[in-house]
């Protein structure tokens, strides 16, 4: 991809996504185009967004004593998004990875249990951070801190944090085991896969605290789409409207099936985001005090947390689906890039 020359472009997605400048001229695509990972990359970044914008605390990767699903809202900073890989800033790179890393418990059962992404791999610490692979989409993954990435360091941080019995680290392995291919139906591409991609550019801007600094919005919650037919769904807190979101993931040089994101059905708080043929909800919630303060995804009144996401204030009656989950048996091939 071709590196963009006008300073003004890439100091605009730097201003947005608070990532360094050298990957903002990195990342940012031509004129008049947006930018094209592969499909595996697409797939996992979208698997991402669902983990990390998860409507509860709870998942079935969720390493032992930790969450997946504040992650981001713990360690994150920013991410950049790019062509041929993904790059996130955080504020503990070690830790961030760590998290990520899979450990798999009762390996010659038919329902093992899994901590941290399935098919993960370190491969080297650099003097930014950490790069880590993901085998089943052939996807790079760099976590930054600005400092020197140290095995020993990711080792311990690793270690301190798996005391649950049982489980055995695979993320030293160099190829993929077999009973990581068990979670091969996760990395599936699906019509939906590059819409959903497009929104995990948007984390930084969807979950962070409404304080000017960290571009007003936080609690981001997504769902993806039942069906091919129906819109997957995003929600969040804070003064970021559905139209300053799009705007931004263009200025980004972020779209999906090679097509910039248009919105429809605007009205205040929601909007419906739409390229390809596939669509996507966007709910805003005001701004209320406690978005100041740490809090679970879903806080607030009894009644508002038994309903279901795609029920908190949407005007439409579709049915979200509920969280990933484990699957059984599947030694199907995985998506390669």
């Amino acid at each position: 991809m071709a590196v963009a020359t006008n300073p003004n472009r890439w100091k605009k997605r730097r201003e947005l996504s608070a990532e360094p400048s050298h990957l903002a001229r990195r990342g940012i695509p031509p004129r008049g185009e947006v930018i094209a990972p592969p499909l595996g990359q697409q797939v996992l970044q979208a698997t991402l967004l669902e983990i990390f914008a998860h409507p509860t605390r709870e998942h079935p990767w969720n390493p032992t004593g930790r969450t997946l699903t504040e992650l981001y809202l713990c360690y994150g900073s920013w991410v950049s998004p790019q062509p041929d890989r993904i790059i996130m800033g955080s504020t503990l790179a070690q830790r961030m990875a760590s998290y990520l890393l899979p450990y798999v418990k009762n390996i010659d059962s038919d329902f093992p249990h899994c901590r941290g992404i399935p098919g993960l791999r370190y491969r080297r610490g650099a003097r930014y951070g950490y790069e880590l692979v993901h085998l089943p989409t052939q996807t790079t993954i760099e976590i930054r801190d600005g400092n020197l990435g140290r095995n020993e360091r990711l080792l311990d941080e690793a270690q301190c944090n798996r005391d649950d019995p049982g489980y055995i680290p695979l993320w030293q392995e160099t190829d993929l085991t077999e009973v990581e291919r068990q979670w091969n139906n996760i990395w599936r591409p699906s019509n939906h896969t590059p819409l959903n991609s497009a929104w995990f550019n948007a984390l930084r801007m969807l979950d962070t605290y409404p304080d000017g600094t960290r571009k007003s919005a936080r609690d981001a919650v997504f769902q993806p789409a039942a069906t091919d037919g129906t819109p997957a769904y995003l929600r969040w807190c804070g003064t970021l409207t559905p139209q300053d979101a799009v705007d931004n993931l263009t200025t980004l040089g972020v779209g999906a099936y090679g097509e910039p994101l248009t919105l429809s059905a605007t009205a205040p708080g929601f909007a419906i985001a739409t390229a390809g043929g596939v669509s996507i909800e966007l709910h805003q919630r005001p701004v209320c005090p406690g978005c100041r303060e740490t809090q679970n995804k879903w806080h607030g009144s009894t009644a508002t947390r038994s309903r279901g996401p795609a029920n908190v204030g949407a005007p439409t009656t579709t049915t979200a689906p509920g969280p990933l989950r484990r699957p059984k048996n599947d030694y199907t091939s995985a998506v390669s890039a």
